[in-house]
């Protein structure tokens, strides 16, 4: 898995993660500080993950997956 997230912070698997998790807060129609707080993050961590600043630690997945009601995989892959 951290092999997952390396590639996607070097690669344009990273603009696809920033755009999806935009996307999955926007359709829940929930604010960066409803899902910083939910998660247990900074709102500044959120804007990070979803400029393509910074990834998420896998230690995050489970918080994630939760917030956003969808699994992580979903996130993360995309289709070429």
């Amino acid at each position: 898995a951290i092999t997952v997230l390396t590639w996607y912070s070097t690669n344009k698997g990273g603009e696809k993660m920033k755009l999806k998790l935009k996307t999955a807060r926007a359709i829940l129609e929930k604010t960066r500080e409803q899902i910083a707080r939910e998660i247990g993050v900074s709102v500044h961590t959120i804007q990070n993950w979803e400029t393509g600043k910074t990834f998420p630690k896998i230690k995050m997945i489970p918080k994630i997956e939760k917030a956003y009601g969808i699994k992580y995989e979903n996130i993360i892959f995309f289709e070429n």
